[in-house]
């Protein structure tokens, strides 16, 4: 973090919270940039860092927070298959909790200060079958990033730290799984050097006004 004496700094995390790092000083709302800054009384600007770092189990509610943002895009797009988003953060914690535990997987948070804007999971797995060759296989199961924060690198950053942390795990290959309506993800995973190996198709054979009440 930038940090100069005597100088009353203020970051405003866009779209989110407000606060005066010097904690003196009442301070007039900014215009919200572009990016995350710093703003100093010599009129100077810095930019916030974000770091990253390995979640533990008691980050599991801030990282039901940011599942939000997936539980949002994803029943807009497909309502039939995905829940709504919820306030009640603590309805994911079990789904969230399964990725926190167990030394074949690992979640990584992004943080803008003391704020989380955003987390990826990923498992090392090694398929057993006489069909494949044998490998283990890094897997990404989800990525999130803060709408605010989004196009700063954010997405990217935690891609490479999760594909580096399934490299020291042994693993050769990265794979994950990305709806067709995802675009921007696409494009990421695109730039990132992922290519397109395989369709999941699927057919809706029965809508839930044939399933009986029980």
């Amino acid at each position: 973090m930038f940090t100069v004496a005597n100088c009353c700094a203020v970051v405003r995390y866009v779209g989110s919270i407000e606060c005066d790092l010097a904690g003196q000083t009442p301070y007039a709302t900014i215009k919200a940039p572009k990016a995350p800054f710093l703003f100093l009384r010599s009129g100077l600007t810095m930019t916030y860092p974000i770091s990253y770092r390995r979640a533990i189990i008691e980050d599991v509610l801030t990282i039901c927070e940011l599942g939000q943002i997936l539980n949002a895009s994803h029943h807009l797009a497909r309502p039939d298959i995905y829940a709504d988003a919820t306030t009640k953060f603590s309805r994911d914690e079990p789904h969230w909790l399964s990725s926190l535990q167990g030394e074949d997987r690992a979640t990584f948070l992004a943080e803008l200060g003391s704020k989380a804007v955003g987390f990826i999971t990923i498992q090392v797995v090694k398929p057993i079958s006489p069909l494949l060759q044998p490998m283990v296989v890094g897997r990404i199961g989800s990525i999130a990033v803060s709408e605010h924060i989004r196009g700063r690198g954010v997405g990217s950053s935690l891609i490479k730290l999760a594909e580096e942390w399934a490299r020291k795990q042994g693993a050769t290959d990265i794979r994950l799984a990305v709806w067709e309506f995802n675009e921007q993800a696409v494009n990421l995973y695109r730039e990132l050097g992922y290519e397109i190996r395989a369709f999941e198709m699927g057919k809706r054979i029965r809508t839930l006004l044939d399933i009986p009440c029980a």
